[in-house]
């Protein structure tokens, strides 16, 4: 991880990137950047090594309003799982 990358201590995760590209798309601006380093507070690692996001605690802000997230509604490639 690069020195000048400066990180939030209380965030669960944190990934260092270098700017590669920026490209105008309306009033927008997209980012391509290179990830550099990725930084995992092992807290929110399981007993097989893996991340487990709901440790984290997550919320949401959506029209001046927050929400705790946390329910798990389903996991993706439900329809293409092998049996």
């Amino acid at each position: 991880m690069s020195l000048s990358a400066l990180g939030i201590s209380e965030s669960p995760v944190s990934i260092e990137c270098r700017v590669k590209e920026i490209k105008e798309i309306g009033v927008h601006h997209m980012f391509i950047a290179e990830v550099l380093a990725i930084n995992v507070d092992e807290r929110y690692i399981d007993e097989a090594g893996t991340f487990d996001i709901a440790k984290c605690d997550l919320i949401a802000y959506a029209n001046g309003k927050y929400f705790g997230l946390g329910e798990l509604l389903g996991t993706f490639g439900f329809s293409v799982k092998k049996k």
